[in-house]
Formats: C-alpha cells, sequence, structure tokens
C-alpha cells in the first residue's frame, strides 16, 4: 500500500531526494539567506533517525524554477491499522514564503492526509541569523507532543456525531471562507450523500474532515497543502498547540 502521495501537477515536478542535490538556490543577500533544497530535507532526516523514527515513504516536488519545494513524509511513528503520524512542508527561496513545517497523519483508507491547524513545527524566515540545523531538534520536541495531542483529538471526532444541520452548516461556512475551492463542493457532497444517504444515518467529524481532505488531492501542491492545513484548523486539529 502507498502510503503518501503528492499529486504534481500545474507547473510542479515530482524529484526524488536524490535529485534534489542537483538544485542550487539562489545567491544571499544581506537579509535573504536561501537554503538548499537537500538541505532542508536532509536536515529533518538526520534528527528523524537520531530520534529512531523511521521514514516509510517520502515525496517531493519543485515548483516555480525549482524555488519552491513541497514535501510529505510518513513514518512509523504512532502507527495503527488506520493511519500513521506524517511530517508535510514547503520550502521557497524566492523570498515569497517561509519555510513551513506540519505535523500530520496519512489515513490509509483513503490515501489523504490530515494536518494539525496550527504550524506547530516551524514557521521560519530565510534570515541571515537563522540556523536549520538549531531550529530542527526544537521543531521536533514540539513534533512529538503535538502528533500525541493530533492523535487524541483525532479520537474526539470520531466520536463527534455530525447531524444533518451540522453538515450542512459546516460545509458551508467551508466553502463560504474559501478554506478549500468551491469547484470541489459537488465532489465532497457527493461523496458524502453516497455514504450517508439518509439524514437519520450520522456520520462523525472525523468522516467529515476525511470528505473534504480526499477531494483536495485533485489540487496542485501549495494549494492542496494550505487547504489540508485550513481544514485542520476548521475541524480543531493543532488548537491545543501553540509553537
Amino acid at each position: 500500500m502507498e502510503h503518501a502521495k503528492l499529486l504534481v501537477h500545474r507547473g510542479a515536478t515530482r524529484m526524488t531526494r536524490a535529485e534534489l542535490v542537483d538544485i542550487e538556490p539562489p545567491p544571499a543577500t544581506d537579509t535573504h539567506k536561501p537554503v538548499k533544497h537537500a538541505v532542508f530535507v536532509d536536515v529533518p532526516c538526520e534528527e528523524l533517525d537520531r530520534r529512531q523514527i523511521t521514514i516509510t515513504t517520502e515525496e517531493y516536488a519543485v515548483q516555480r524554477q525549482n524555488n519552491m519545494l513541497f514535501g510529505v513524509m510518513t513514518l512509523n511513528y504512532l502507527k495503527t491499522d488506520e493511519f500513521a503520524a506524517a511530517l508535510a512542508f514547503r520550502h521557497s527561496n524566492d523570498m515569497q514564503e517561509a519555510m513551513k513545517m506540519y505535523a500530520g497523519v496519512r489515513v490509509f483508507a483513503c490515501d489523504n492526509m490530515a494536518l494539525s491547524g496550527s504550524e506547530l513545527l516551524l514557521h521560519k524566515k530565510h534570515s541571515k541569523h537563522f540556523s536549520l540545523t538549531a531550529a530542527i531538534p526544537q521543531a521536533f520536541d514540539r513534533y512529538q507532543d503535538g502528533a500525541l495531542i493530533l492523535q487524541r483529538e483525532i479520537e474526539e471526532l470520531k466520536e463527534s456525531s455530525v447531524s444533518w444541520d451540522t453538515f450542512v452548516r459546516q460545509t458551508f461556512e467551508v466553502f463560504r471562507n474559501k478554506i478549500v475551492p468551491v469547484r470541489l463542493f459537488h465532489p465532497v457532497v457527493n461523496d458524502w450523500y453516497a455514504t450517508h444517504p439518509s439524514r437519520a444515518d450520522l456520520g462523525t467529524e472525523w468522516e467529515l474532515l476525511n470528505a473534504f481532505t480526499l477531494h483536495t488531492k485533485k489540487l496542485a501542491p501549495g494549494p492542496e497543502m494550505r487547504s489540508v492545513v485550513r481544514l485542520g484548523n476548521f475541524f480543531g486539529l493543532g488548537r491545543k498547540v501553540t509553537a
């Protein structure tokens, strides 16, 4: 079974970790210090190895003339029959975005991902004083605590029933607030009706979250990751964690 999948289209190029080595960052300036994509990936991998956490799958994609990196790692940490802990991150060397890394889980049945709504691991600008090797151990201390909290919050979502009124209200709010693109409205709603054909057939908040994240996989990597993070925030994942 593939436990991690990063959809790549709309100008993005799928890369292996070995291929990232060939991508050089732009020159540094007085205020902006780009980080090579391969280094941005290798440092967390080394920290995971020190903590005896294994990466079971990993996928990467680049965009914007190779300046933007997206990555997804599935780990053997907190693994169950339903999901395993995961990391998702994006990294830009063209001054358009800070480094961001998120705790999450990979849901095996849907091959989708739920991410903490808080950027609880890493959210740093490429300043000349920033040290990735110093920041990552601290980020992973937060990661292991955050992943446990995320697991408990998922259990709470599984225990929370969704009434018809709740489904209508939450679906309306997700699209009204542009948490996911409105073009996903019919796929999401049609899937929910297919699995919950009766108004008396109550689902759970966890099922509703997965109904949305299942279809965000149709988006390009950047919009997909942003949508999944916003959905995590909307459904309360990461609300108890601060970076």
